[in-house]
């Protein structure tokens, strides 16, 4: 009876404790840690996402915001989705440029990134 019930529970065990845990570490690890992660990003005043690849990570996410849509698009870029196709975020080439646009002036942002525009009240 035991040679059959020990290794019978020990089964049922498994199937029914184990399993599941592992499957739920397994999510959220890849949640976690799935994708690409070597990149930083910053809104600068104008709410633009701009990202840079990097090694690193870490953020705050809002539902149903493009800032949010900007970093799960960033998590895929050389899984699938290029830095050319990001629809979400501006890339730029380095992380100091990231600090330069994260400190500038909104009225220098909007003179810089609009060269065409003109203030109408002139």
């Amino acid at each position: 009876f035991m040679s059959i019930f020990i290794p019978g529970l020990t089964i049922l065990v498994y199937y029914a404790m184990l399993e599941p845990f592992v499957g739920t570490l397994t999510s959220v690890k890849l949640a976690m840690c799935g994708g690409n992660q070597n990149f930083v990003w910053s809104t600068d005043k104008r709410r633009i996402t701009h990202l840079s690849p990097t090694f690193g990570g870490g953020w705050e996410e809002e539902e149903e915001s493009i800032k949010t849509d900007a970093i799960i698009e960033g998590e895929t870029i050389g899984y699938g989705l290029s830095i050319d196709n990001a629809r979400f975020g501006v890339w730029v080439s380095d992380v100091t440029v990231l600090r330069d646009l994260d400190s500038a002036d909104l009225d220098d942002l909007i003179e810089e990134g609009n060269e065409d525009c003109v203030d109408l009240s002139q």
